[in-house]
């Protein structure tokens, strides 16, 4: 079995001057994922954020593998 963990990355991208709370993530703990923005945030030119996606497996030890995801944001 494997758990999925989708990690906001804001530090590389240029919508991070936007709140958390600007997005909506549906599937947080799935391997796939729906990310909407608040339709209050108005962007007046394309954007990008990342994210990482951490997958564990079960094992003993328990290994995780962590993979990062660009996401291009046009108005």
């Amino acid at each position: 079995m494997l758990q999925y963990q989708w990690i906001h990355y804001p530090e590389t991208g240029t919508f991070y001057s936007m709140p958390w709370m600007s997005w909506q993530i549906e599937g947080a703990d799935t391997p796939t994922v729906r990310f909407r923005i608040h339709p209050n945030v108005k962007l007046t030119s394309p954007q990008h954020t990342q994210f990482v996606l951490a997958v564990t497996d079960n094992g003993d030890p328990a290994l995780t593998r962590y993979q990062r995801v660009k996401v291009n944001i046009f108005p």
